[in-house]
């Protein structure tokens, strides 16, 4: 991990004087296009939730993302851009995530058909990989959070 992400990192927690925390930091998306378009929603505040797949914090045996946790969002080239705080943390099947979910994705109401075969496809894709069956009502991770702070110079 750059250097500069844990003194971005270190910088934040002094100056809003917050206990120690671990660093979290990871890029949106699978390819380097995706990230980049995602940060921009992040940034322009238009995507304020994720989702991602409950199972997969068991078979990677990593912790749930928790409520008051800070997150340093890179872009595709591992910089900082911004520091996000975890609002919400629910877990419910992906049969029932509906527009809301889309919608605090960054997606428009009227594309939400379109949103939801794209989960369905990339948690379809996700289970194949990690050879386990994939059921439309499989529990997923909703993350909803805020933009705390802008870091770098992405827009």
């Amino acid at each position: 991990m750059p250097q500069s992400i844990e003194k971005i990192w270190q910088d934040f927690q002094k100056a809003h004087a917050l206990d120690f925390q671990p660093l979290n930091a990871y890029s949106f998306g699978r390819t380097s296009k995706e990230a980049d378009e995602t940060l921009a929603l992040v940034l322009q505040g238009k995507k304020r939730a994720s989702t991602s797949n409950y199972t997969l914090y068991f078979i990677e045996q990593s912790d749930l993302p928790q409520v008051g946790q800070y997150n340093v969002i890179l872009d595709s080239l591992g910089e900082a851009r911004a520091i996000t705080q975890t609002k919400a943390v629910e877990i419910i099947p992906l049969s029932s995530a509906g527009a809301m979910v889309a919608y605090l994705q960054g997606e428009d109401p009227a594309n939400f058909e379109k949103w939801r075969k794209r989960h369905v496809a990339f948690f379809k894709q996700e289970s194949e990989k990690l050879q386990f069956p994939f059921r439309e009502d499989m529990p997923i991770v909703v993350e909803i959070f805020e933009v705390a702070e802008r870091v770098g110079t992405a827009e």
